[in-house]
């Protein structure tokens, strides 16, 4: 749900990922809260009920910011905190830093990830930093 004001906005999110016909549950739920104002400074916090099939919930809070170019181009970065549940020192930090581009209904993206828990891929390197890049095309609902 999305609530725009003049100068503040307000979303709320519920997901649930379902991942049917896997031999191990990576099923998770979670629901967010993110704050903005004038759409350039936000605060979420989202919480989760099962990070990364960890089996404990986490809450992350998270502040960042977002700067709009000519040619359609926006630079944006955040930081944040998730606050796990359970075994000591598996709290952790993340940021992000990245340039949008729009064209008509594409999105094109390049963006940088860090995170200060160490993160292995599925192809045995670390995950802990990543550059990204990323199309999404926006699917507009009919008037």
């Amino acid at each position: 749900h999305q609530w725009k004001g003049a100068r503040w906005g307000l979303t709320t999110t519920l997901g649930h990922y379902a991942y049917p016909d896997t031999s191990f549950d990576y099923d998770y739920s979670d629901l967010s809260v993110v704050v903005d104002f004038r759409g350039r400074y936000f605060y979420g916090i989202t919480y989760t009920d099962d990070l990364s099939s960890l089996g404990a919930a986490a809450i992350d809070h998270e502040i960042g910011l977002a700067h709009a170019l000519p040619a359609e181009i926006e630079l944006s970065a955040s930081l944040g905190s998730f606050d796990v549940e359970g075994p000591r020192g598996t709290d952790y930090t993340h940021y992000n830093v990245g340039a949008t581009r729009l064209v008509g209904r594409f999105a094109l993206d390049l963006r940088y990830y860090e995170t200060s828990r160490e993160v292995i891929s599925y192809f045995g390197t670390s995950a802990t930093d990543r550059w990204v890049l990323s199309l999404s095309y926006a699917i507009r609902p009919r008037n």
